[in-house]
């Protein structure tokens, strides 16, 4: 099962990030839905639940943990609106600098999937 990174805009004003974590959420489902296993920086919202007072983890720490799941992904699949954040645009020069391939389409990432199982299982042949 190949890990994919979910990778879109996070925060914004209050209405802004709650849409954006239900669509990073929304992308979720569908790449587990596909047959793979994601990391989805979206649900670091649930720490706030656990977290005694604001501010205890801090951003960079929230996005040196993205960082380090998309560092060991097989593939970054985009989520809508990805252009618009600098948090992104950092993940994906460290992904392009680490040769993990991007797809801003989940179709595109599943073709990539058969393409490169078909690839492993002739090399194996």
């Amino acid at each position: 099962m190949k890990l994919v990174y979910i990778a879109g805009p996070y925060s914004g004003d209050t209405i802004t990030t709650l849409h954006n974590i239900r669509r990073g959420i929304q992308a979720d489902y569908a790449v587990v839905k596909a047959g793979f296993a994601p990391y989805t920086p979206w649900f670091d919202f649930l720490r706030a639940f656990v977290e005694p007072t604001k501010g205890e983890v801090t951003r960079e720490q929230y996005q040196a943990v993205s960082m380090a799941f998309m560092e060991r992904a097989d593939a970054v699949l985009l989520v809508e609106g990805w252009e618009k954040s600098a948090g992104v645009k950092r993940e994906l020069a460290r992904a392009s600098e680490m040769g993990i391939p991007v797809f801003e389409d989940l179709r595109e990432l599943i073709a990539w999937d058969r393409a490169t199982a078909n690839n492993t299982e002739e090399a194996a042949s």
